[in-house]
């Protein structure tokens, strides 16, 4: 992480710029320090789960945001895409669904390639996954699929 005093402003004294790979791996999210406001980027939405481009800098990503939103230096989040989170409560929620999304995705890919699941199969398996207890939405599905595709090349660099 690095900080940057921006000067000449009125409205706010801070800003931190926080390194939050994942969904790319140059993400950065914006903190204004005094509003307790985290504009994320391609994170956080309350439209979609997240697109992986390394699902364990994403993992950490979500893990460091989770970190500032426990300590109260976040209050509320502006993703790129959708409606703000305010607040302690949604803002954990879309934390954990996201989490939960790389959990459910990472151990059904990774697990099946290293017990030898065709990957016909595993395909099957990852369009049974779901979203914030949903099915994922048929306009989502080919980002899924990315998704997939991009945990599956994780997988096999892990297995050789």
């Amino acid at each position: 992480m690095f900080d940057k005093l921006v000067e000449q402003t009125e409205a706010w004294e801070e800003v931190k710029f926080l390194p939050v790979p994942g969904h790319k791996q140059d993400q950065l999210a914006t903190l204004f320090c005094a509003q307790k406001l985290l504009v994320a980027g391609d994170m956080l939405s309350n439209l979609e789960f997240p697109f992986i481009a390394d699902s364990s800098d994403y993992a950490a990503s979500l893990a460091a945001i989770q970190k500032l939103v426990e300590d109260g230096e976040i209050a509320e989040v502006v993703p790129g895409h959708g409606v703000p989170a305010k607040g302690r409560e949604e803002i954990m929620h879309r934390i954990r669904r996201d989490q939960q999304y790389l959990h459910d995705t990472r151990t059904l890919i990774f697990e099946g390639v290293a017990a030898g699941l065709d990957e016909q199969t595993l395909t099957e398996r990852f369009g049974q996954i779901c979203y914030d207890g949903q099915p994922i939405n048929e306009h989502l599905r080919d980002a899924h699929e990315q998704n997939r595709v991009q945990l599956m090349k994780e997988a096999k660099s892990l297995t050789g």
